[in-house]
């Protein structure tokens, strides 16, 4: 309808805008080195995301739309490769936070204080933002998942602001920082909403399906 796609838009703007709002702030108050490195380790973070899944959700993402009354079939498409991904983004982001622990000791690279343990905590954390935001655009909640994804960049925004108004300046670990609670609060009210339809329970990946993925 025209007014979910106005939703939409909408934020996809804020997106945007938190993006123009960032950019002057980071480089005034910690200079274009604080933030060029934020911009390569955002990078590389949605590169580990990227190849988490291994290619399995595929079917979660066909099938979900088609089985909305269906709450056990809704758990046996989800939980599964929900889990899967946070077994193996735990694991990529580990071997991940060795190699620039490695790199460090041996001043292959410097990270300008970066709280190495970030690199775990952040991309789980991202991994379930993610999966309640597949959830909510594959069961047709188009309304919830835009209030969500126009929310994440205005706390993310008032967290990096909080973060210069008390310090004076924003590190990159604020930056992070920022990106972790903002997440974690539309996570917590996404998964108590997805937890009131389908089981949590885990669930074991059938081999057959992630082949099939």
């Amino acid at each position: 309808t025209a007014r979910k796609t106005t939703q939409t838009f909408f934020a996809h703007c804020l997106i945007v805008l938190q993006g123009l709002l960032l950019i002057p702030l980071v480089i005034k108050s910690s200079g274009p080195e604080v933030y060029g490195l934020y911009i390569i380790l955002i990078s590389l973070f949605n590169f580990i995301f990227g190849i988490s899944s291994f290619g399995y959700g595929y079917s979660a993402m066909r099938y979900l739309p088609s089985s909305l009354n269906k709450p056990k079939d809704k758990s046996n498409l989800f939980i599964p490769q929900f889990y899967f991904q946070l077994l193996s983004i735990f694991l990529l982001s580990i071997f991940s936070s060795c190699l620039m622990y490695f790199g460090l000791q041996h001043e292959l690279w410097a990270l300008d204080g970066y709280w190495i343990p970030f690199t775990i905590i952040l991309l789980l954390v991202h991994v379930v933002y993610s999966q309640g935001t597949i959830y909510l655009r594959y069961t047709h909640r188009v309304g919830a998942l835009n209030l969500i994804t126009s929310i994440n960049p205005l706390l993310f925004i008032s967290f990096i602001l909080l973060a210069y108004f008390f310090t004076g300046k924003i590190a990159l670990n604020s930056l992070f920082l920022s990106n972790v609670v903002a997440m974690t609060i539309i996570s917590f009210f996404t998964y108590r909403f997805i937890a009131k339809e389908i089981s949590f329970k885990p669930l074991v990946p059938k081999l057959s399906q992630f082949k099939q993925d």
